[in-house]
This record gives C-alpha cells, structure tokens and sequence, in this order.
C-alpha cells in the first residue's frame, strides 16, 4: 500500500482505506505471532481481534466498491442494500457494463477465494476463529472451507498477505475498466 499523503482523498476512497485498514490488522498479528502462539493464552484476545478485524475489512472493501459503483452508475441503490446481486442486477438492466463484476463473481462462487473468505467471515459471527485453527510445528494453519472435515489448509499469516494481495490486485482490476471508479 502506498503511503498516505492526502488523509482527506484517503479517507474518502473508501476501498482503498478498507485494504489499508486490513493491511494494519494483519501486521498487528504478525506481531503477536513474532513473540508468542498467537494461540496462546495471552494473546487469543488480541489474535481474535486482529483475525476479526482483518477479515471485516477486507469484506467491508469490496462491500464499499459496490456502494461505489452504485454511485458512479446512478443505480440508486441505498449502501444497505447494495450486495452483489443487486449491483450486479442493475448494471446488466440498466448499463453496458454487465461484465465489470466478472471477477468478483467468478471469485465468490463456491470454492473461491472469496468465498472462502466470507465463510471465515460469516463463521467468526458464531465463535472465535481461533477455536478453529489447526496448529502444527508452531505453525497455525486455516481449515479448508469447502472440507466438511476441516483440514488444514494454508498456514494463517501467509493465507491472510494472499488474501489481501488478491483483494487488492481485484479492486484495482474493477475500478480500472471505468476511470469514474478510480
């Protein structure tokens, strides 16, 4: 993330500020995992907030280029009530950009990357994710959402920099096919 140079610009793209916001919970669990389990008993409230914190921004970025894009394309729709379906049934009805949301669906179907991640998400609602992390060789790893057994898959940290770097790398892609998006 570059720097911030116009805290008022800055605040105001509110993807950007999300991503930015997601990228400082993730480096406040790095630190914690620097000089403890992040399992451990002095660190698992901290380590659930960071870990609950990250995946709400990153959820909360892409949830504020929806309300975006409603804006940009007149679509009127209220930011509560501005998922994906909706934008994306009003774009195709309404503009020629049926297609601007083609990565973010190809990406929160069933299995993808970002659907794993509003599971995780959706899953913190109901317990501490860290309940749900499986630990090996000081490593914690995140299960697999679409394993019924929950094995483990990724090891959290690394998980969560892709994550980010996908969410990102995606927000830019979609604001870049509209120059009123930027």
């Amino acid at each position: 993330m570059e720097g911030i140079s116009d805290a008022p610009k800055f605040l105001q793209d509110r993807p950007r500020f999300r991503i930015y916001a997601a990228q400082q919970h993730l480096d406040n669990l790095k630190r914690i995992e620097e000089h403890q389990s992040i399992l451990s008993e002095s660190a698992v409230i901290s380590s659930e907030i960071e870990i609950d914190g990250f995946l709400s921004q990153l959820v909360g970025a892409v949830d504020c280029l929806l309300v975006q894009i409603s804006d940009v394309f007149e679509l009127n729709i209220p930011a509560s009530q501005a998922d994906f379906s909706r934008i994306q049934s009003e774009l195709s009805a309404r503009t020629k950009k049926f297609d601007l949301l083609s990565e973010l669906d190809s990406a929160r179907q069933y299995g993808g990357w970002y659907w794993a991640i509003l599971e995780y998400r959706n899953l913190a609602a109901s317990r501490p994710l860290v309940s749900t992390l499986k630990e090996a060789n000081g490593k914690h790893f995140v299960r697999k959402m679409d394993d019924p057994y929950g094995a483990p898959g990724m090891e959290i940290i690394a998980y969560f920099d892709q994550s980010l770097s996908k969410t990102e790398q995606m927000v830019e892609n979609i604001r870049s096919k509209d120059h009123r998006l930027r």
